[in-house]
């Protein structure tokens, strides 16, 4: 389809994460959104795959939190911030009636 595949990704992304969350599922989220990107995106269309880690601000996420697993285990989790995705395109994009 001649699409120019562009990654963004600012480099103050820790080297390690990790997350509490089911592997499978990020993956299988990541790849549909970026199926679906290039399903939409029209030929010579540019789809832009941005990164970002956002610290936490102080006072609102520090410190710990409990998180029940599915197994119904519990594990102290320290908050310290949030990796932000981004998946787009150059395609049309949804009308407002599509939106609801």
């Amino acid at each position: 389809k001649g699409i120019d595949l562009v990654e963004e990704i600012n480099w103050k992304v820790p080297k390690r994460l990790q997350a509490v969350a089911d592997p499978i599922r990020l993956v299988q989220v990541v790849r549909n959104l970026v199926s679906n990107a290039i399903k939409f995106t029209p030929k010579q269309g540019t789809i832009t795959v941005h990164a970002t880690w956002i610290k936490p601000q102080l006072g609102k996420m520090g410190g710990e939190q409990d998180i029940t697993l599915q197994n119904g285990n519990k594990v102290l989790v320290a908050r310290s911030g949030n990796l932000e995705l981004s998946v787009k395109d150059s395609g049309a994009g949804m009308t407002e009636a599509q939106l609801g």
